[in-house]
């Protein structure tokens, strides 16, 4: 049985960036998981108290290896005010924090949250079991801990590993981008993971490899000039390259109709379905973030896997009227309907 989400929960990694973050973020701040996940909260959310604050926070949970707890302000994605309650749990591993968890519930339950915490930290951060049981009370998600396995490797492989696989070519980029815009001779690394992509699609739409090797390298020029203005959000950045490639493709096309050199066979002017679908893909992905994961899966099961009702009402031990009615509730939610 589900448990109504009453707060959000989130894991970052020794760093302070999010490795993972429940789905009632987006409720609570306006940001999207695939926007939060890989970024550290104080880019996002935080930043409102004072510098003595966040040292406080940060000595007490990283070097003490202490809960912290606080009432403070954050803000929204629009920018709005947003008190909150913050308890933040460090996950020891061989003396170190390896990752902290931190939990905001909904305001109407702080002062229970503050008064169960004080008393549960302890069985939270040395029993999976119990800190299952407070997530899956606080914010609908509990992981199920393997006999002898510790916090550090439950949560990693329940919560951290299906995140970031699912989001693994963001985080790549994520990773990719921020070093370059630091430096940028580390460009090179995107520009050799993503120059045969791109040269691969204008070449399938060109009849000269040099005519599509001179655009590729006028759309990773383009790409890395804008490169400080560029924040890794939702899309991919070989979905953003592609997109660039398209409007150079498009734009030397206009310059080239009225001298005959191309056709417009050779190039489709109103469009490409190739770069729809990969941008669909992206939307797809940042539709499926308001769903609970059972519905995510008996999405993907039905519409990708090609299970049948009755296969995924077998699979996930529902009835065939629950996966019915799961699947018109996903697709409602898809479509904004709830």
């Amino acid at each position: 049985m589900e448990s109504p989400e009453r707060g959000i929960v989130l894991l970052t990694d020794a760093a302070g960036r999010i490795v993972y973050v429940s789905r009632s973020v987006e409720d609570w701040s306006g940001f999207t998981v695939a926007e939060a996940f890989g970024s550290k909260p104080g880019e996002l959310w935080g930043g409102n108290m004072d510098k003595s604050f966040y040292a406080s926070l940060w000595n007490t949970v990283a070097v003490e290896q202490k809960p912290f707890s606080s009432r403070l302000a954050n803000k929204t994605k629009t920018g709005e005010i947003l008190p909150s309650l913050l308890a933040v749990l460090p996950i020891v591993e061989s003396g170190a924090a390896k990752y902290f968890l931190a939990m905001q519930p909904e305001q109407e339950a702080w002062s229970a949250f503050e008064a169960e915490f004080a008393v549960q930290w302890k069985h939270l951060v040395r029993d999976p079991r119990s800190l299952s049981l407070w997530l899956e009370r606080w914010i609908g998600t509990g992981i199920e801990a393997l006999p002898g396995e510790s916090v550090v490797a439950a949560i990693e492989r329940a919560l951290i590993r299906p995140m970031s696989e699912r989001f693994t070519d963001r985080s790549l980029d994520h990773v990719a981008v921020r070093s370059a815009q630091e430096n940028l001779n580390e460009y090179a690394s995107i520009f050799e993971r993503y120059y045969s992509t791109i040269v691969g699609y204008l070449r399938r739409r060109l009849s000269n490899v040099a005519d599509a090797e001179d655009i590729a390298q006028d759309v990773f020029i383009k790409a890395m000039n804008g490169l400080s203005r560029y924040r890794v959000r939702n899309a991919s950045y070989k979905t953003y390259l592609l997109r660039i490639a398209h409007n150079e493709l498009l734009n030397r096309y206009r310059r080239a109709a009225t001298e005959n050199d191309w056709s417009e066979r050779q190039f489709p002017a109103r469009g490409d379905s190739f770069i729809h679908t990969l941008e669909n893909r992206d939307s797809l992905e940042r539709a499926l973030e308001v769903l609970t994961e059972t519905d995510r899966q008996i999405l993907r099961a039905f519409y990708t896997e090609g299970y049948s009702v009755t296969g995924i009402a077998n699979r996930f031990s529902k009835t065939e009227n629950a996966v019915k009615l799961v699947l018109s509730r996903a697709r409602k939610r898809l479509r904004g309907e709830l």
